[in-house]
């Protein structure tokens, strides 16, 4: 019974529901109720004469792959389930879960845990820039299989079950899952007729993704055990890169091999039903003559393609990418500010659309490539342009607040905006830590075995490689090291004994080493002096004492080196968001933060507030500094300039205004430090930072009426508005706290 509810609670619960219209969300809070049928349900499916033709049932939405889509094949047909088939599906899946890891080939990363898409790129972008550089004559082919899940023939899939050993009660399970399943097909909201299905795998059921993968991988199998298809630097059977259906072959350019090759591959549709659509499969050549390359086009019958290939969503190169490899990243930004209605939304509103959509788009390039500073230099003046004008285009005297200060954390003073330089270093920090563990991924024990982890020497081509070897240091700092057989740790660099890496305690004997990137175990096994100048200072002298009972206190052992950082989660993975926010701390603590973004006023009215402390508020004085207006006098004064503060305090209107609801106006701070004011005897100093921000607000619009409208000050119309307005924001507030809005009513009305 708890394995059924814990799939329940796993379960979305705001998932769309199946044809009985009934979801997980309801199941849920009826559970008490229900918990027994549904037990009954499963014990008739587990002795395999549950009725369960009755239940297993879909809705068919087609969803289009592109906008525009007319035909069927440009539409992905996803499966609204019964809840109760779902329990169950669910419920084999976490079963499934635990042992898919052993039964999968390391080198096919979808849907597993612990396995990364960006490694998965990374590991092709390695091979094909080695392959490319040591000159060897290379086929790239980048399989397309049509309609992959609709095409699995399920008797291929029991087989392929029984094969890696799955026990006949299991088969059984499966072979009444797939051959009870009725589909109708949604169109225009109505579904048509019940559709009794014979093969494939529902888009949307939580167990297909797994099963798919035990057919996907036949082709892994089929490769590896034929030999016939060769690796294109030696005689190993070539590299087969999956994440579910989408597959990169790196084989040796011989027609030898690709005769093979197709082979194999006619031989797996045929056996499985997963057919290569070769028309939108793509072979891209490196070091191969053309008249050879004809004939083995010929025989693929694919097109020829060129790099860079776009792998997973990202640019594969057999060389290091240029600015113009990112331009569909640039596309991509245009495309979302072009849709976008920018001009009626509030400033506030599109630091939303930059922080939700556009800080996002980027994010899957930077999990496994350094973007060139042009490239974010570009984004970075997309989203200045958006916050400051809704266009994609501003000039500096549009931009009111400097776009460093934009990016900071709001804790110090900013908006929250991410720095994508450190964003994009924090994410490939991921790939840095992956090296030091391993677990199941492919890409990291394939580098582990050709390079020095103490330094990242070694025999790998890829131009990532500088990216990560300049973020070794950064790790280093955020990493500590249980030392296992001491060949995976650096001696100087590391941090193993103690707060601090030995080269910051012994700086005098490090200042003397041969050899800063010398492993723990070199040391012990050929001694410290090896590493050091013959001749050292005196201070390196009284260091060198310290460093041989440091040595003397090292015990080795089989294991191997653990690095462990304090920013990890409970799976060894990194948690970037608390790095990056580590390396956006500036340390002080920024007093207003709390005062403008803590407070219950909305969104547009905080900006305000950010923009009033920091004193860039657009009022005539600042323009007149831009040249855009000709005098600065106050309009509703005409006796000083008007700035922020003169605006808002010293004015003499808006003194009468502050007056009035209880504040002298001798103990007003300047406007740059808002959150300094104190709550006279007769105001309540619940919600202060909120009120204030509501004043100031009234005060600024009450400004634009005079200015923009014509309108004359007054001070009634003025309190009246702040009425209206506070009455409004009652609803931010928390409940059962009305007594506090009808005290400030109280104070903005008209004696």
């Amino acid at each position: 019974m708890s394995e059924i509810k814990g799939a329940l609670c796993a379960m979305d619960k705001n998932s769309a529901p199946g044809p009985d219209g009934v979801g997980s969300a309801w199941y849920a809070a009826a559970w008490e109720t229900v918990k027994e049928d549904l037990f009954s349900l499963f014990e008739c499916f587990y002795r395999g004469d549950a009725d369960l033709e009755r239940v297993n049932r879909a809705h068919i939405v087609l969803l289009p792959k592109q906008p525009g889509a007319s035909t069927p094949h440009a539409f992905r047909p996803i499966s609204l389930q019964n809840c109760p088939v779902k329990i169950i599906t669910k419920v084999l899946t976490t079963r499934l879960q635990r042992q898919i890891g052993n039964l999968i080939d390391m080198d096919q990363t979808g849907f597993m845990k612990g396995r990364s898409i960006s490694e998965n790129f990374v590991y092709a972008t390695e091979l094909v820039q080695s392959c490319y550089r040591r000159r060897r004559a290379t086929l790239v082919l980048k399989l397309d299989f049509a309609k992959a899940f609709d095409s699995v023939e399920w008797c291929s899939l029991m087989d392929i079950l029984r094969a890696r050993g799955f026990p006949d009660l299991w088969c059984s399970w499966m072979e009444q899952l797939l051959k009870t399943s009725k589909s109708a097909i949604l169109v225009n909201g109505q579904p048509g007729p019940w559709i009794s299905c014979k093969k494939g795998l529902r888009q949307g059921d939580a167990l297909s993704p797994y099963l798919f993968l035990m057919v996907a991988d036949v082709l892994q199998q089929l490769i590896k055990r034929d030999g016939g298809v060769r690796h294109p630097i030696t005689d190993d059977p070539c590299p087969v890169l999956q994440y579910a259906d989408d597959t990169l072959i790196l084989v040796r350019a011989s027609v030898t091999d690709i005769r093979r090759l197709r082979k194999l591959l006619d031989d797996f549709s045929a056996a499985t039903g997963l057919k290569i659509n070769y028309e939108k499969s793509t072979a891209v050549p490196m070091h191969v003559q053309p008249a050879p390359l004809a004939r083995m086009i010929r025989i693929l019958q694919c097109k020829e393609g060129t790099f860079p290939q776009t792998y997973l969503g990202l640019p594969l190169s057999n060389y290091k990418l240029n600015m113009s490899a990112f331009a569909p990243l640039i596309a991509k930004v245009d495309k979302r500010l072009s849709g976008w209605s920018a001009m009626i939304l509030s400033q506030a509103g599109r630091v939303v659309l930059i922080n939700s959509v556009l800080s996002g788009l980027p994010i899957h390039l930077m999990t496994a490539l350094q973007l060139p500073a042009g490239v974010i230099k570009a984004v970075d003046a997309k989203r200045r342009s958006f916050l400051w004008t809704g266009t994609d285009t501003a000039k500096g005297g549009q931009c009111l607040v400097a776009w460093e200060n934009a990016c900071r954390a709001k804790e110090d003073g900013g908006l929250g905006i991410k720095r994508l330089d450190v964003q994009n270093s924090c994410l490939l920090l991921k790939l840095v830590h992956r090296l030091f563990n391993p677990g199941s991924s492919s890409w990291a024990h394939w580098a582990r075995g050709r390079i020095d982890l103490a330094n990242f020497a070694g025999e790998v081509n890829g131009a990532h490689w500088d990216s990560l070897r300049a973020l070794l240091p950064a790790y280093r700092c955020l990493s500590r090291v249980a030392v296992g057989d001491g060949s995976n740790t650096n001696f100087w660099l590391d941090v193993w004994h103690g707060d601090k890496c030995l080269a910051e305690q012994l700086p005098a004997l490090y200042s003397h080493s041969t050899d800063d990137s010398v492993s723990i175990k070199q040391v012990l096994n050929q001694g410290i002096e090896r590493w050091l100048v013959p001749r050292l200072s005196s201070a390196a002298n009284r260091e060198l004492s310290t460093a041989h009972e440091l040595v003397r206190g090292i015990t080795l052992s089989d294991e191997a080196d653990e690095h462990v950082s304090c920013f990890s989660t409970h799976d060894l993975r990194l948690d970037t968001a608390q790095i990056y926010r580590a390396s956006t701390n500036e340390g002080a603590s920024c007093q207003f933060a709390q005062f403008v973004w803590k407070s219950y006023a909305p969104p547009r009215v905080k900006f305000f507030g950010w923009l009033t402390i920091q004193e860039r508020l657009q009022c005539k004085t600042n323009l007149l500094r831009k040249n855009m207006i000709d005098d600065s006098l106050c309009d509703l004064c005409s006796g000083a300039p008007e700035d922020g503060n003169h605006l808002l305090f010293e004015c003499p209107f808006a003194c009468s205004f502050w007056e009035h609801i209880g504040w002298s106006p001798d103990s007003m701070p300047r406007s740059a430090v808002l959150w300094q004011i104190s709550a006279p005897e007769n105001v309540p100093s619940r919600f202060l930072s909120t009120m204030i921000l509501l004043c100031c607000w009234q005060l600024w619009k009450h400004r634009h009426d005079v200015v923009f409208r014509g309108m004359e000050p007054s001070l009634p119309r003025l309190l009246a508005s702040c009425k209206t307005e506070c009455r409004l924001w009652s609803c931010r507030l928390p409940k059962n706290h009305s007594e506090v809005v009808d005290r400030w009513c109280d104070l903005f009305s008209v004696t």
